[in-house]
């Protein structure tokens, strides 16, 4: 169930969250993101809802003009000291403070789900983006592997205060939402984090927590049932809101 209500919430939420744990991928995958995009250097790139500044950081070291935004003070205090030298403001993804056509690229990762309008964020992304630029858009599965095996295992998903501000959807429900609002996916990509799907109090055996983290972590799943879907999605011409 989606419970926030307003922007305030949303940042009351991630504030307290982030004081506590930054959560981060590997370096390896902030870079898999770039080398799908494959950018030119100085181009200008934006992480949109930036976090803690890991992909702004990446994008930076590639060579690339980087801008990172979140609603969080706490997260833009954090990515200040992850991503040095680099543009990045407190704002909201539903408003950007830029003006149209100004980035080459820009990447949405794991964001949009948590918006109160993500028709709103996705139109946003198009608007600050040039019209050759490229964007890439990361958003989680509703019947992903991980979450239908916890279910076996556990009998629900027990996501916690995580529900507060989090949305899913099917790979189809997702590409709808990103094309009716102003985009061309060109290229999609599955995406699983290389983590156990049960915690300590499930698999209390050593042994077998690690066995099942190895096994999923390699695990060649289906497309359709993938932990997130990556979009590579263009400008629609002539679309108007």
């Amino acid at each position: 169930m989606y419970k926030a209500k307003s922007l305030a919430d949303i940042k009351k939420f991630y504030d307290k969250h982030l004081t506590k744990h930054t959560p981060r991928k590997s370096s390896s995958h902030y870079q898999w993101i770039l080398k799908l995009m494959h950018p030119k250097p100085s181009a200008f790139f934006l992480d949109v809802a930036c976090g803690a500044g890991f992909m702004v950081d990446e994008a930076k070291k590639a060579g690339l003009r980087a801008y990172g935004i979140d609603a969080s003070p706490v997260a833009i205090e954090l990515a200040r000291k992850n991503a040095p030298d680099t543009h990045l403001l407190i704002g909201d993804g539903e408003n950007l403070p830029w003006p149209n056509d100004y980035f080459d690229y820009v990447t949405s990762l794991g964001s949009l789900e948590h918006y109160l309008h993500p028709e709103i964020g996705i139109r946003e992304i198009r608007r600050v983006l040039k019209a050759d630029g490229l964007s890439c858009i990361m958003l989680p599965n509703s019947f992903s592997l991980k979450d239908i095996f916890r279910v076996i295992i556990r009998g629900g998903l027990d996501i916690g205060e995580q529900d507060f501000v989090e949305r899913a959807g099917t790979k189809n429900e997702w590409v709808e939402l990103i094309e009716k609002n102003g985009f061309r996916i060109i290229k999609s990509y599955k995406f699983n984090e290389a983590h156990s799907l049960f915690e300590k109090d499930t698999l209390k055996i050593k042994s077998l927590r690690k066995f099942t983290k190895s096994f999923f972590r390699n695990l060649v799943c289906p497309f359709n049932l993938a932990e997130h879907f990556v979009f590579l999605a263009v400008k629609k011409r002539n679309c108007y809101f």
